[in-house]
C-alpha cells in the first residue's frame, strides 16, 4: 500500500542514467507536478494528462501545455484513489485502486462515462495499444490486457517486478514503471518478455506516457515531471 512520505525535493545534480551493459538512458526534468502527489500520466498527441492525489483532499485530474506544464484545466477526480490514464475513443480512461474498477471518463469534466471491475483487485498502471486497453495491478503483480468495450480479458501474464505503477505503448512495446524497484522497463507484449530496464529519474516512479518519441514519467518521491530519451 501507497504511504505519503515526506518529500524532500533536491536539485543539485541532474546526470543521465546508464543501466549496467545496457543503452544510455538519458532525461531532462520538464516541470513540477501541480499536485502534491504526482501519480497518472497520458499524452494524447496535444495536450498532457495527470492526475495528482493531496494528503487532505480529493484527487484531481489537469489538463497540461506538455511544453511548459502550465495548467488548462482541471477538476476533481470522479474516484478518491484514481491512478494512471489513457486516452482513447474520445475519453480519458483510467482506474481506482481502492475499488478495483476500470472507467471511462469526460476529459472536460471528470463524468464517467463507463466502468466495468478491474481483472485484477488493485489496478494502477494504465495504456492503450491501438485496439486493447493495458492495466497493471499490483496486489497479483499482473499486466492485463483487455477489451474496453466488455472489460474481457484477452491475455494476462507477469509484470516485471511487483508494483507496475506506470504502462506505455510505443507502438510497438510495452514500457512499465515499476514503484518499489524504481526501474522502467521495456516489455513484449506478446508475452510479458523483458527486453531491457534501466533506473528511473527518480524513487517511486508513477505515471508512464509516449509522446511519440519519448517517454515521460512523473515520481511520487520526488514530485517532478521528467522526458526520457529511449533510442
Amino acid at each position: 500500500m501507497k504511504t505519503f512520505p515526506l518529500i524532500i525535493i533536491t536539485l543539485l545534480l541532474i546526470t543521465p542514467l546508464i543501466s549496467c551493459d545496457l543503452p544510455l538512458y538519458s532525461y531532462i526534468l520538464l516541470y513540477p507536478s501541480p499536485g502534491e502527489l504526482a501519480v497518472g500520466l497520458e499524452y494524447d498527441g496535444t495536450y498532457l494528462w495527470h492526475t495528482a492525489w493531496f494528503k487532505d483532499a480529493q484527487p484531481k485530474v489537469y489538463k497540461l501545455d506538455y511544453a511548459n506544464g502550465s495548467v488548462l484545466a482541471s477538476y476533481d477526480a470522479p474516484t478518491e484513489h484514481i491512478e494512471d490514464l489513457a486516452y482513447f475513443d474520445d475519453g480519458l480512461w483510467s482506474c481506482d485502486w481502492y475499488d478495483a474498477i476500470i472507467y471511462k471518463m469526460d476529459p472536460s469534466d471528470g463524468t464517467i462515462l463507463m466502468q466495468f471491475p478491474s481483472p485484477g483487485p488493485r489496478p494502477v498502471g494504465m495504456a492503450y495499444d491501438g485496439q486493447y486497453l493495458w492495466c497493471g495491478d499490483t496486489e497479483d503483480d499482473k499486466l492485463y490486457q483487455i477489451d474496453p468495450a466488455t472489460g474481457t480479458v484477452i491475455k494476462e501474464f507477469d509484470a516485471p517486478y511487483g508494483y507496475p505503477e506506470g504502462i506505455a505503448y510505443d507502438g510497438s512495446n510495452l514500457w512499465v514503471a515499476d514503484f518499489l524497484s524504481n526501474k522502467i522497463y521495456k516489455v513484449n507484449p506478446a508475452d510479458g518478455t523483458v527486453l531491457d530496464s534501466f533506473d528511473a529519474p527518480a524513487e517511486n516512479p508513477e505515471g508512464l506516457a509516449f509522446d511519440g518519441t519519448y517517454l515521460i514519467n512523473c515520481s511520487w518521491s520526488s514530485g517532478y515531471i521528467y522526458r526520457i530519451e529511449i533510442q
